[in-house]
């Protein structure tokens, strides 16, 4: 990105590539430290204590498989039901941005031919 003598320049040149990529190096340098601040500024309790736990830690397995046997929802057992989803893509890691700008400007080109249809129609008669 060029210099800018003003804001107005500066908004004008950001493209939302710069503004993910900053969001992305910003994120990844802010410490546990720096939230755990803002919370402290924030006035919130510092004496609530926050434990860690697994989402299954709390299910019985075989009250689980009773209830999905009665409950005619599949075959699928206990431990299947409770781990469904662990394989759920949630977020794509940020390697893949250079992927999909390649894919947007080979898009851009082949959207390029596109747009030359209508060059022979002519208002004349």
């Amino acid at each position: 990105m060029k210099t800018a003598s003003n804001a107005g320049d500066i908004t004008k040149s950001v493209t939302v590539l710069d503004a993910v990529m900053w969001l992305s190096k910003v994120w990844k340098e802010i410490s546990k430290q720096t939230i755990q601040k803002c919370f402290v500024e924030a006035n919130f309790p510092a004496n609530v204590c926050i434990k860690r736990h697994s989402s299954t830690e709390d299910i019985d397995v075989r009250d689980l498989q009773i209830l999905l046997n009665n409950g005619n929802f599949s075959d699928i057992s206990a431990k299947e039901f409770i781990s469904i989803d662990d394989d759920i893509l949630t977020e794509v890691p940020i390697h893949n941005v250079d992927d999909i700008i390649q894919r947007h400007m080979n898009n851009d080109s082949s959207n390029d031919d596109e747009c030359n249809i209508n060059e022979g129609i002519s208002d004349k008669e």
